[in-house]
């Protein structure tokens, strides 16, 4: 079940500056990131491997879409600690809606992101760990 109104209360009481209204972009970029690294380095993707280190491998799957994924995963999260249950999960439309209301576009808000997890694919693809 999906309810917009709880998305946008739940997100804004983690991301909201509520001093000056605007949304803390830094912080939700660097909360993207970390959930990123931290809830994929921590599962395990097969044969040994981090989800991490499958998902960095495997040129097919767009950095945007992963890190699209981690946001909504971060922000189901979220929601789960707000109401003490998985009954309500945000919709891509509502993630979208979130962001355009505080005048961000998602390329905007999630590109430096994007580049972050991108480097860390070229790191990979070199023969770098993860």
């Amino acid at each position: 079940m999906t309810n917009q109104n709880l998305t946008f209360n739940t997100l804004d009481s983690y991301f909201l500056n509520t001093g000056s209204m605007k949304l803390n972009i830094s912080y939700l970029r660097d909360s993207i990131t970390a959930y990123f690294d931290v809830t994929e380095r921590n599962t395990n993707g097969g044969n040994g491997k981090s989800l991490l280190q499958i998902n960095l491998e495997n040129t097919r799957r767009s950095i945007k879409s992963l890190v699209w994924e981690a946001f909504q995963s971060m922000t189901n999260d979220y929601l789960e600690n707000e109401t003490g249950s998985r009954k309500y999960t945000c919709t891509s439309a509502q993630l979208k809606k979130y962001l355009d209301q505080y005048g961000f576009t998602l390329d905007e808000a999630l590109k430096p992101v994007i580049d972050e997890i991108s480097t860390w694919r070229e790191a990979v693809k070199n023969g770098e760990a993860a």
